[in-house]
């Protein structure tokens, strides 16, 4: 689109050269409607009226300089090659996606007012058709750098919403909710997250997105997909990590909880109203379900007892 407005620009300043020049800027203009945004043309009636519309302008103004009684005709032939033009702008945004659509905005807002314009051009340059205005209406085709220049902006705006995208996938708890934030950042209802078999996903959106855009986005979504597996795994492994106080009893619990505040047996047989013996008892069972080494001594026994007690707690 760059190279097509310069050259458009240059075939405008240049018609008091060159009669050739305004033939060559209408044909310029068209190929930008016809081309927006994308720079290329994407299908065969397209590509004809691209060729159609330089083939009239310089191939017709070849023959007209040779034989004159042709130009009426073959500026007459540049009308319903316009309103062609203007046919297919609307096509595209009839059939075009919602993505597309945004795309398409400027366009059809600027193109249609444009190939008008350049019809009463034609009109009044080459058929003698009077419009007193037309100088003024020609001022309608700077709409076309305007359009891209909002294009391009949208586009802008869009990559920079990638930063917000980042910040709501932090607290994305499911794949569906990753491929909705991905959905409104992008602006494609219809796109999906495909998983294949190794974990993997991938985006499968409309063509007709910015491809910068959608690799801005596929980033952050690797990033959150990756920190939500991290944590999953995370999460099973200490859900999996066996309790070493699961199986005490809670009388055993608190015998464990009251030799962790310093109590001697004695001490805890007090507490409990019991006596020593069942403490003791209930300190060998403690020590068994805990897996400690029945050939340490009863000290360090009771140390790991108040660790394994105080690791549980916090």
């Amino acid at each position: 689109m760059g190279p097509l407005m310069v050259l458009a620009a240059g075939a405008w300043f240049g018609q008091h050269l060159a009669d050739i020049s305004t033939n060559l800027f209408l044909a310029l203009v068209a190929h930008q409607v016809i081309v927006f945004p994308y720079g290329v043309t994407r299908e065969r009636l397209e590509r004809i009226l691209v060729w159609s519309a330089y083939t009239l302008a310089i191939g017709g103004y070849v023959v007209s300089e040779i034989w004159p009684a042709t130009n009426d005709a073959l500026a007459a032939l540049a009308i319903p090659l316009l309103l062609a033009i203007l046919f297919v702008v609307v096509r595209r945004w009839l059939v075009a996606s919602p993505p597309e659509r945004r795309a398409l905005e400027p366009i059809v807002w600027a193109g249609p007012p444009v190939l008008v314009v350049a019809a009463i051009a034609v009109a009044h340059d080459y058929l003698d058709v009077g419009f007193s205005a037309v100088d003024w209406l020609k001022l309608v085709y700077v709409a076309i750098p305007l359009a891209f220049l909002a294009g391009v902006l949208r586009t802008q705006l869009s990559r920079a919403a990638v930063g917000d995208l980042v910040v709501e996938l932090r607290g994305a708890s499911s794949l569906e909710a990753v491929r909705d934030a991905l959905a409104r950042t992008l602006g494609d209802p219809s796109l999906e997250l495909e998983l294949a078999a190794g974990g993997d996903a991938t985006i499968v959106h409309d063509p007709s997105l910015d491809p910068e855009l959608v690799r801005s986005a596929e980033a952050a979504a690797r990033l959150a997909l990756e920190n939500a597996r991290m944590h999953e795994e995370l999460r099973a492994r200490i859900e999996a990590k066996p309790q070493p106080l699961a199986d005490l009893t809670p009388r055993e619990l608190e015998v464990l909880a009251l030799i962790a505040d310093g109590r001697t047996d004695r001490g805890i047989a007090q507490a409990l109203y019991v006596t020593p013996k069942t403490v003791e008892s209930h300190v060998r069972s403690i020590f068994r379900k805990l897996d400690l080494p029945a050939d340490a001594a009863l000290e360090n026994r009771r140390v790991h007892a108040v660790l394994a007690f105080l690791r549980s707690q916090a």
